[in-house]
């Protein structure tokens, strides 16, 4: 008897111990971590004790809770130290995998006007011995996703990927062409919201892997304004340039170029603002050294910049590595540019220059020789990408110096996605059709009209671009990019850069 009363009172004792050792394990961890978890119930506790015994509680600790968790929104990163002004930065703008029909799409595709608009384009016949061929002439791509793109250009190469920031430069004019309003000569929204716009979704998208630098050519002024001191005149910005070196950018004012005599001579019917901001991609290099741009400074990346138009869009993570991929593969082949296909999608060769990656120092060994070129032709070219397009005329010359860029770094608005996905591209460039000049009748099907001609408010110059995004997609790729550029375009910019 004796026995079992000895036994029954240790049983006890060691009870009480244990749920004294288990209150104090729990006061201990409602009281270090009541800031960050809302327990409900019992089971939530029990749960909780369970996990912080088994070492899971810091990994796992917010699904104990019953009640609803805040999503914290990360704020997009600053390129600089500089604290960002007006316009308001927008919450962090999402994506979509896959492209969306709009309704005005899809409530005409199946109408006689629409069929009367595409069908030349969609369907035309070529004889083949007796028989007639239905071809579309619709563009067609595999699909190609961006990691497997990415790795063809490594070619399973493991490289150090260097730690600093890449130049991101955008030269534009100060203008009435730049303006933020749409002066109906087919610039649509005007490169000044074009390029705030990039901005705000470079800083999204790519404020880990670039620091924005605006070059901003200054056409508008008169050279007896400028002091002797050329390119160093001491003249204001204006508040578009004021309010973009606020928001981090590097802003340098280019009143002529290094070569202005010869564009003068051979563009003479050109505005002095156009012969200035058409060429300012050829003067990177000097300007880039004049400013002391890439010395000296362990955070910017020494060799390549990383040139756009003002008319791009970030829609994905632009890393460090996106770029470094490009940047291996034209040091491998000792190339001195990489840039984009223009209309033609499988055509691998590269022709728009809207999108660049350039060899700084390679191309100011090279820049002689196009000058040269170019001050040697009868018709002078009237544009940057003309003058590289004819200088490098010859196809093995162009390889033996250019490459082409990856898709996914210069996607364009009126490609269609399918069968690749958004997630597969990083950077949309506007090219043809601008937002407010053919990207809403893309998005809306309504450049078609009721007698299936194409509607008098679009440039016939943009007449394929409309005819592929429209017939071939049904808009679904402008309408998604169109969603974007509106949800990244800044509020009330138009008072900071309709004024010069």
């Amino acid at each position: 008897m004796k026995c079992r009363k000895s036994k029954i009172v240790m049983f006890l004792v060691t009870l009480v111990g244990v749920i004294v050792v288990i209150s104090l394990c729990l006061f201990q961890i409602m009281s270090l971590h009541t800031q960050d978890v809302s327990y409900s119930n019992g089971n939530d506790l029990l749960a909780l004790s369970l996990a912080y015994f088994t070492k899971s509680y810091k990994t796992d600790k917010t699904r104990f809770s019953s009640q609803p968790q805040l999503q914290r929104v990360r704020a997009p990163p600053v390129l600089v130290a500089v604290p960002p002004t007006p316009p308001i930065q927008k919450n962090n703008v999402t994506t979509p995998k896959l492209p969306i029909l709009s309704r005005q799409c899809e409530a005409i595709i199946n109408t006689s006007p629409f069929h009367e608009f595409c069908i030349n384009y969609t369907s035309s016949s070529k004889s083949k011995g007796k028989t007639k061929q239905t071809h579309s002439k619709c563009q067609q791509h595999e699909r190609l996703p961006y990691q497997v793109e990415k790795d063809i250009i490594w070619n399973h190469t493991v490289v150090d990927i260097p730690k600093c920031k890449t130049l991101w430069i955008v030269a534009m004019s100060e203008g009435d062409r730049s303006s933020c309003q749409n002066t109906g000569d087919g610039e649509g929204d005007g490169y000044k919201t074009a390029y705030a716009t990039a901005l705000q979704s470079a800083r999204q998208h790519a404020g880990e892997s670039l620091q924005p630098v605006l070059f901003i050519g200054r056409g508008d002024i008169d050279p007896s304004m400028i002091s002797k001191k050329g390119h160093d005149a001491p003249i204001p910005l204006s508040p578009f340039g004021q309010w973009a070196e606020q928001q981090g950018v590097i802003v340098r004012q280019v009143h002529q170029l290094s070569f202005q005599a010869l564009v003068d001579k051979g563009l003479p019917h050109y505005s002095r603002e156009k012969r200035v901001g058409f060429f300012l991609l050829f003067d990177i290099p000097q300007i880039l050294q004049q400013h002391g741009l890439l010395n000296h400074n362990p955070e910017i990346c020494d060799r390549h910049i990383f040139y756009t138009d003002a008319d791009v869009l970030f829609v994905n993570d632009f890393t460090r590595e996106d770029l470094h991929a490009v940047k291996h593969r034209m040091m491998q082949s000792n190339k001195i540019l990489s840039y984009g296909r223009d209309f033609v999608i499988w055509r691998k060769r590269p022709v728009n220059t809207g999108v660049i990656v350039m060899d700084v120092q390679g191309f100011a060994r090279e820049w002689p020789k196009i000058l040269d070129f170019a001050s040697r032709q009868k018709i002078f070219p009237d544009h940057d990408q003309t003058l590289l397009y004819e200088y490098y005329a010859d196809r093995k010359f162009h390889l033996s110096q250019v490459d082409v860029l990856p898709l996914y770094m210069h996607w364009k608005v009126y490609w269609r996605l399918d069968p690749s996905t958004m997630n597969d591209i990083k950077i949309v460039h506007f090219h043809g059709a601008k937002p407010g000049s053919g990207v809403e009748e893309m998005a809306q099907c309504s450049a078609v009209t009721h007698d299936g001609m194409l509607s008098d408010n679009i440039p016939s110059t943009y007449r394929v671009f409309l005819q592929e995004a429209i017939c071939c997609d049904h808009g679904r790729t402008a309408a998604t990019i169109l969603e974007l550029y509106h949800a990244w375009r800044p509020v009330g910019i138009s008072a900071i850069c309709d004024s010069r």
